[in-house]
């Protein structure tokens, strides 16, 4: 039984291992970059020129709205960029704008029509 036990402990810890590489290579070089310079400045010193080049590529537009004071992101498809419970205003591809949406109701991948997401913003309710 302890041998059965033993596995069983073996391969949770395989698949949790697992799991974590899979949420690593789901990143972006932004939060990349981020993530190691939260954990330790040092950290930032592992990420190649080209990484942290991409991370900024990747930050621009966002930055670029803030200092511009538009409160718009612009998006260009992908993962989720807030946690799933935040409300956010849409612009679609179409231009039409949704307001309040919870962000995990959203499809925020671009899939090339109409309702894709181009920007969004953080309601502040």
């Amino acid at each position: 039984m302890t041998d059965i036990t033993t596995r069983l402990q073996e391969l949770q810890e395989t698949i949790r291992r697992a799991q974590a590489e899979i949420d690593d290579l789901r990143k972006t070089p932004m939060q990349k970059a981020v993530e190691a310079f939260c954990n330790s400045t040092d950290a930032m010193i592992d990420l190649t020129d080209e990484e942290i080049a991409a991370g900024l590529r990747a930050a621009w537009p966002h930055l670029k709205a803030v200092m511009a004071n538009d409160d718009w992101i612009p998006w260009s498809g992908g993962a989720c960029p807030v946690p799933k419970d935040v409300h956010v205003n849409l612009r679609l591809r179409s231009g039409t704008t949704t307001c309040g949406a919870r962000a995990g109701g959203a499809i925020w991948k671009h899939t090339g029509v109409r309702y894709d997401i181009v920007a969004y913003k953080v309601c502040n309710h």
